[in-house]
C-alpha cells in the first residue's frame, strides 16, 4: 500500500454518529469516496481492512453493522459472473441531526439528575 494514502476522520463521525474506533475509521474511508452522493467505495475488503488497520473479519463485521444501522448502503453488483460489493454513506445530514438530538437528550437527562441530586441533598441537609 502507498504510504501517502490517507483518510479524514471528522469529530462528528464519532460524537454525533456514536461510532467506535474501528467503525469510525471504516466509515471515514467510505465517506471519503462517496460524500458527494454519487460515487461509491468499490475497492476490495483487503484494501479497506489494510487502510483502516484492522483484520478482514473485523472489516466485514463493521460493514455489516454500518449497513444495519443505515449509515452505509451496500450495493451488490455482478459483472461477468463475479459478485462485487460497493458501499456509500447515506443520510449523513439526517444521521448527524439524530446524533445531535440524542446528545441533547442525554445532556438534558444529566441536568435533571443533577437537579434531583441537589434537591435530595438539600432535603437531607435540612432534616439535620
Amino acid at each position: 500500500m502507498d504510504s501517502n494514502q490517507y483518510y479524514v476522520v471528522f469529530r462528528w463521525m464519532r460524537d454525533e454518529l456514536h461510532l467506535s474506533k474501528h467503525e469510525v475509521n471504516i466509515y471515514a474511508i467510505i465517506y471519503g469516496f462517496s460524500q458527494n452522493g454519487e460515487n461509491t467505495y468499490n475497492s476490495s475488503l483487503s484494501y479497506l481492512a489494510d487502510l483502516a488497520g484492522v483484520s478482514k473479519s473485523t472489516t466485514i463485521r463493521t460493514l455489516k453493522k454500518l449497513v444495519d444501522e443505515e449509515l452505509v448502503q451496500k450495493i451488490d453488483k455482478t459483472i461477468n459472473g463475479v459478485k462485487f460489493c460497493q458501499y456509500r454513506v447515506i443520510n449523513v445530514i439526517e444521521k448527524r441531526e439524530e446524533g445531535k438530538r440524542e446528545n441533547n437528550r442525554k445532556r438534558i437527562e444529566q441536568e435533571k439528575l443533577k437537579v434531583t441530586n441537589r434537591e435530595m441533598c438539600s432535603i437531607l441537609y435540612k432534616k439535620k
